[in-house]
């Protein structure tokens, strides 16, 4: 499937041309080169598009971003046992 279908396959799936995703945010996030976390709103297209498990893949984003925030943000050295 190619990045186009994608998009396309996104507005099918959100009902209106406005909530397509992008080209460049679906090219984005499936290049191995940007190591950028890509928005939710992306990998669900993505894999409505590719017809996969959206739950799936909805709780593997949820438990990385949630890992990043914590590795981000870490408690207070008061807080730590």
């Amino acid at each position: 499937m190619s990045i186009p279908e994608i998009c396309r396959m996104s507005r099918s799936h959100e009902g209106d041309r406005h909530s397509e995703v992008a080209y460049t945010t679906v090219h984005h996030t499936l290049n191995a080169k940007f190591a950028r976390m890509p928005p939710l709103r992306a990998v669900r297209a993505i894999v409505a598009a590719c017809e996969a498990d959206l739950d799936q893949w909805v709780g593997a984003w949820r438990a990385i971003s949630l890992k990043r925030f914590q590795q981000d943000h870490p408690p207070p050295a008061s807080l730590a046992m």
